[in-house]
């Protein structure tokens, strides 16, 4: 018994001994130029990394003793690698200097920002690189961000939805897709460029993390640099001019921080016909440090933009056209360029912060977060009419065969497929929308009374959202570091499309034109509403679908951090509990009985387990 106790001693000891053994290390760093504190700088030693404070200064604890390197990051600066001998207890490293990296003030305030504005509407679940996030001194990140910013990239292999995005603490990815939708900050590179990313499974002090990665943008006003920027970029990208001005004051004296930024982007269209750009934005930060304990930060933005879509074709059009960049979506109206598929979105995010230093160990975090107003995209809409489509594939050289018969035995002319050609490559209104035609068939229309056969409809996908996130960080010692925190969201995604455009036309029929083919003569059937049948529509007005789809969240999470001298380890768990349904406003003719109305609701619970070791 005496020898059991002895051992179990012995072993409580050698692991008290491994945990009392190890340093901690503070300082501060600062502008090598003009000796200013600097402040959201990355500080890292090995798997463990911090932000320096609105003072500049930083705290890392539960380091091993003996040789560190330490790394300080942070955009717009050089970074700085410095070695170092610590010993256990308290290590006070002085002040470290940044230089300033021009080069990377022009490759992240100008052209490489192109990347972040993406606002397409696809399904894709590739992760969109986005010049923003990838705001770093990774040789590859850095490229990829720039050279694959116009399509759907995924880094390390992950889906978009396996990559998590919060902004100000605050989840910010879409709820139905996972996505994050770069878009609702383009423009406004210099008040969300601080960050703070984990990469994989590893542990984040904001959130219980995903698979692929999870990175919270800072919006505080007091942890961005002060400046006063103003720039101008040039690209023949997504648009073509850019100016944005940044004002910073960091912590004044009257313990107020104040954050303004502002941006207009426009473009007539880059390398890609008919895909102008018409797009502000702009950002204010306030906050206000109540005490040493307590401050609060207001955060609202806006990024509104309209510009024309560039739509894919057949190989053939391209082959026709000569350029792999032919664009089928746009064509001439009185001699300017109209594209029949605009992008139109407005969502205005506020953000209200609570923070909390409870203590020199412990720190609290709060946020709620409302993102309202309206995102869609315009496309033509037809009735009893030829498609209007430039590259349909019945207006295609292909559709006529220049020798033998067709399987119907009729023989085409040689001719006809070298008419086309000829047509495709030197008539811009057979390659393009031909805007004129579709408001000439109207004109006709309107003479015999009836509906418009062409229109442009806006397809709306309007969301509003609200967030209430809270985490909580406690040392418990030097040696071990929870976090925790839990997440509150309700979400109500508005569905409907209007009509933008009437190209003329005196009016238009609420009918489904695709049941009227499929089932004639039934006047039931055909209907997009039956409680508004063969409702006349004018511009603004609502037709086809009009529904919500709901969903409410709640996700608890929890990760415990433990560092010794050999090794770094943690395990962590979330809960979440998540309840959908559907809510329609118009009763479908082929659907009478359960597209009115809400529908069933949907629920579900979720859990999550993760742990991970370093050995050093």
């Amino acid at each position: 018994m005496i020898k059991r106790l002895f051992t179990l001693a012995l072993a409580l000891s050698l692991i008290t001994g491994a945990f009392a053994q190890t340093a901690s290390i503070t300082g501060k760093v600062s502008d090598a130029d003009n000796g200013m504190a600097l402040p959201s700088v990355t500080v890292k030693i090995g798997t463990q990394q911090t932000l320096t404070d609105e003072s500049g200064v930083f705290l890392i604890q539960g380091i091993s003793p003996g040789v560190v390197v330490i790394e300080f990051s942070v955009v717009g600066f050089s970074n700085l690698i410095k070695q170092f001998t610590v010993t256990a207890g308290e290590n006070d490293l002085g002040t470290f200097e940044l230089n300033h990296d021009f080069n990377a003030e022009i490759q992240m305030g100008g052209l490489s920002e192109i990347s972040i504005s993406s606002d397409g509407d696809d399904d894709s679940k590739g992760q969109y690189i986005s010049g923003l996030l990838s705001s770093s001194n990774d040789v590859f990140v850095s490229v990829a961000a720039y050279t694959f910013g116009g399509a759907y990239f995924r880094i390390r292999g992950y889906d978009n939805d396996l990559n998590s995005t919060y902004l100000g603490g605050s989840a910010i990815s879409d709820v139905e897709t996972g996505r994050t939708t770069w878009a609702l900050w383009g423009g406004l590179n210099d008040a969300t460029r601080n960050k703070v990313s984990v990469s994989g499974l590893a542990p984040a002090d904001f959130s219980f993390g995903n698979l692929g990665s999870v990175t919270n943008i800072i919006t505080r006003a007091s942890q961005h640099r002060i400046q006063t920027k103003l720039t101008y970029s040039s690209s023949n990208r997504s648009y073509t001019n850019r100016l944005m001005l940044t004002h910073s004051t960091g912590m004044m004296d009257n313990n107020w921080a104040v954050t303004l930024s502002a941006s207009r982007r426009w473009g007539n269209g880059g390398y890609i016909e008919g895909t102008y750009y018409d797009a502000y934005a702009w950002f204010l930060g306030l906050e206000r440090k109540l005490n040493n304990k307590h401050s609060i930060g207001l955060t609202v933005f806006d990024a509104p933009v309209r510009r024309g879509q560039q739509g894919g074709s057949t190989q053939e059009a391209y082959d026709l056209t000569g350029s792999n960049y032919y664009n089928p979506n746009w064509g001439y109206q009185d001699g300017k360029v109209r594209n029949a598929r605009e992008r139109i979105m407005n969502q205005p995010i506020v953000m209200l912060n609570h923070y909390w230093d409870l203590s020199s160990k412990t720190k609290i975090n709060t946020v709620v977060s409302y993102l309202f107003g309206e995102t869609g995209t315009t496309a033509l809409n037809w009735y009893n009419a030829a498609d209007p489509r430039p590259d349909y594939y019945r207006y295609l050289p292909s559709y006529f065969p220049s020798s033998g018969t067709d399987t119907e035995g009729q023989y085409y002319d040689p001719e006809i497929a070298a008419r086309m050609t000829e047509n495709w490559q030197n008539d811009v209104n057979t390659r393009q929308v031909n805007w004129d035609r579709l408001y000439q068939i109207n004109y006709l229309s309107n003479l015999e009374g009836k509906q418009g056969r062409y229109m442009i409809e806006h397809r709306h996908n309007d969301q509003n959202q609200l967030n209430l996130s809270s985490y909580i960080n406690h040392e418990l010692n030097d040696n071990v570091k929870i976090n925790g925190g839990i997440e509150l969201t309700s979400n109500t995604g508005n569905y409907y499309k209007t009509v933008e455009d009437l190209l003329g036309a005196d009016y238009w029929v609420d009918i489904d034109q695709f049941a009227e083919r499929d089932f004639p003569g039934n006047d039931t059937t055909v209907q997009n509403d039956l409680n508004n049948p063969n409702r006349v529509l004018g511009v603004g007005d609502k037709f086809g679908y009009e529904y919500d789809l709901h969903q409410q969240n709640a996700n608890i999470w929890a990760v415990a951090n433990f560092s010794t001298l050999k090794i770094d380890y943690f395990v962590g768990g979330q809960f979440s509990y998540t309840s959908f349904w559907r809510e329609g406003f118009m009763r479908n003719g082929r659907y009478p009985d359960n597209s009115y109305g809400e529908g069933e609701k949907h629920n579900f619970a979720d859990y999550g387990l993760k742990a991970g070791a370093t050995y050093k």
